[in-house]
């Protein structure tokens, strides 16, 4: 037992990944600043915070390794309620670290005939879209290109119900003399702010496009 205990902390060890700076002030997360803390609660808070953060590094960290071993089978029974709550824990945002769901990114959808008005929240389709398409969409001043659409068509994939409607409506037109078509908008500051925090080469170079 003494081996395992010891084994198990030589592991948790190497994720001591929150630190504080020489200071005391900034936050660090493997090296790389995160935050800042202020003057008057420092020296109290720091280390805490820093301990905290650590933990759930950790904590993490040995679930990964528990689910890991399962896949491999080296670990038997790990199924049902259990392995779900634990993938929950691995899927959900990192504390101390802004998580993709924040900034918030609105986004509207309508058909032509205006008989659907949807807003939704396009952040999954933010996460997931490639530097082209963040150009494409960003040129075309966040709407009505094909990448604008391909926002709405990611939220029917999610499951948004309005979306989903909406699209279904205009589909069922498309043998139409003349079909209803759609179009889709993300809100510019919304999408712009989020790159800003988490894609911030991205969001230098359509700053650039914008002003060339």
């Amino acid at each position: 037992m003494g081996w395992a205990t010891n084994r198990m902390e030589s592991i948790v060890d190497q994720f001591e990944r929150w630190s504080l700076a020489q200071n005391s002030t900034r936050v660090l997360r493997d090296g790389q600043e995160q935050f800042t803390l202020t003057a008057t609660c420092r020296d109290d808070l720091g280390p805490w915070l820093v301990g905290v953060l650590n933990e759930r590094e950790k904590s993490r960290e040995i679930i990964r390794r528990v689910l890991e071993s399962s896949d491999k089978g080296y670990l038997r029974g790990l199924y049902g309620p259990l392995h779900w709550a634990m993938m929950q824990i691995l899927a959900a945002e990192e504390i101390g670290r802004p998580g993709l769901a924040s900034p918030v990114v609105r986004a509207e959808a309508h058909s032509d005939d205006r008989l659907f008005e949807v807003s939704f929240i396009a952040n999954e389709w933010m996460t997931d879209a490639s530097d082209e398409a963040l150009l494409e969409l960003a040129g075309a001043g966040w709407a009505g290109c094909e990448e604008a659409d391909s926002v709405a068509l990611s939220a029917e994939s999610a499951g948004h119900g309005g979306i989903g409607a909406l699209l279904d409506y205009v589909r069922r037109t498309k043998d139409r003399i003349n079909p209803i078509g759609f179009e889709c908008s993300v809100d510019q500051s919304d999408a712009m702010a989020w790159l800003c925090q988490h894609r911030p080469e991205m969001f230098r170079r359509i700053q650039e496009m914008s002003m060339a």
